[in-house]
């Protein structure tokens, strides 16, 4: 019985590089996120001051780890592979 090889297919082979830029994306995502949290604390000030509700830290911090989190899945992806 011989064997036949079945070439590669090309989209495996491309894969990674997409999943090598959204690891970076996501990780410069949630640094610069990280880096505005000071604004978003002074606007939460201010909307607590004004009678809303100080909920801009949270959701922009919240997003912030989702990147995180997307970002490693990238390279978990990236080594089973």
């Amino acid at each position: 019985m011989t064997r036949v090889r079945i070439p590669p297919s090309p989209l495996i082979i491309n894969y990674k590089p997409y999943l090598i830029m959204g690891f970076f994306k996501n990780i410069i995502s949630a640094a610069v996120k990280t880096a505005l949290t000071p604004i978003a604390v002074a606007k939460d000030a201010v909307d607590g001051v004004s009678g809303k509700g100080p909920n801009n830290t949270k959701n922009l911090l919240r997003s912030a780890s989702k990147d995180v989190n997307d970002a490693f899945d990238a390279i978990l992806k990236i080594i089973r592979l």
